[in-house]
């Protein structure tokens, strides 16, 4: 019996008492039995497994024994580095799924065999290297929707142009027609991210919001870890072979590569104030004057001219009075 129309079809039942649109009964028969997950993972690794890259992925899941589960969640899945487990929502799209599935290997391998986030970064290195794994996350999903286009299917870069994303595989395609070289392809796919405002923005939420936990003595010793962007991009930014695909590290040093907006702003301020204060320390080793602010009238500046000087941002002071309401 597999749906709530089975049900009340069954015997001599004809009424339930679970409200007019079945919404009790709807909600039990739309849960996956345990054969339905394992019947839809192996759908999705099928999917996966005809690209060389899907491939790669799977045998580094295996080998690493990351589990897959499915939960039903706002998202399209992440990935659990505390539990080594990938999580995937029951209700996306077969093509959805497999994208996913790739984005959030790729964490998993970032987690396991290269840098990966750390409290005890500078703010400078955390929202760098926050950024740089979300990035070169997407970009490898770029790598598979295209060998899968190549095999004749284009479902998944299809998927993929409806979703905010869709930027980000249009820079890959591009750059792969003009010069047909996969990793020239991979790294227009990983900068064109940057340039996705609502994505940056949201990613800098959380990163800014890892600095408050830093500060509050989640670690021994937060803030004392800086690492060159180059030395970064070294470790993330790598193929399947290993070998770095960014021809130019040192442009993710630039202003527009780690633009705060003003409440992000206020927030990291707020933090690095009471971490300052209770260490009693300095500004100077936290990579403040290369961490810059878009205000709401256009003008940048660095983080750090924001933190010497007064910010008349009409934006800003509103930001504040509401960090003191809460």
């Amino acid at each position: 019996m597999s749906s709530v129309k089975d049900f009340m079809n069954a015997g001599e039942i004809k009424k339930f008492s679970c409200g007019k649109n079945f919404g009790f009964l709807n909600r039990l028969f739309s849960r996956m039995s345990d054969a339905d997950k394992a019947e839809k993972l192996r759908k999705i690794k099928d999917l996966v497994s005809q690209s060389e890259t899907g491939r790669e992925t799977l045998a580094f899941l295996e080998k690493n024994e990351t589990k897959i589960v499915f939960e039903k969640s706002k998202g399209y899945g992440f990935y659990a580095p505390e539990k080594n487990t990938i999580v995937l929502n029951r209700k996306a799209s077969d093509q959805d799924l497999a994208l996913t599935l790739i984005h959030e290997a790729r964490h998993a391998k970032q987690d396991k065999t290269m840098d990966n986030i750390s409290l005890e970064m500078t703010p400078e290195t955390l929202l760098k290297n926050g950024f740089m794994i979300e990035a070169d996350a997407c970009a490898a999903e770029c790598v598979f929707a295209h060998e899968m286009m190549e095999k004749g299917n284009r479902s998944f870069f299809d998927a993929q142009q409806k979703s905010i994303y869709a930027p980000i595989g249009a820079a890959f395609e591009k750059e792969m027609a003009e010069s047909g070289n996969a990793n020239k392809a991979r790294e227009a796919a990983m900068l064109k991210w940057y340039d996705l405002d609502v994505v940056r923005e949201s990613y800098g939420d959380q990163y800014v919001a890892l600095t408050k936990f830093a500060a509050e003595k989640w670690v021994e010793d937060p803030f004392t870890k800086s690492v060159p962007v180059k030395e970064m991009a070294d470790k993330l930014c790598v193929d399947a072979q290993g070998k770095g695909y960014l021809s130019d590290p040192s442009v993710l040093d630039r202003p527009e590569k780690i633009m705060l907006d003003d409440c992000q702003s206020v927030e990291l301020k707020r933090n690095i104030y009471g971490f300052c204060q209770a260490k009693k320390r300095g500004l100077d080793g936290l990579g403040l004057d290369k961490i810059f602010t878009r205000h709401y009238d256009g003008k940048v500046t660095t983080f750090l001219f924001d933190m010497n000087g007064e910010t008349r941002s009409p934006v800003m002071t509103a930001c504040l009075k509401r960090g003191a309401e809460r």
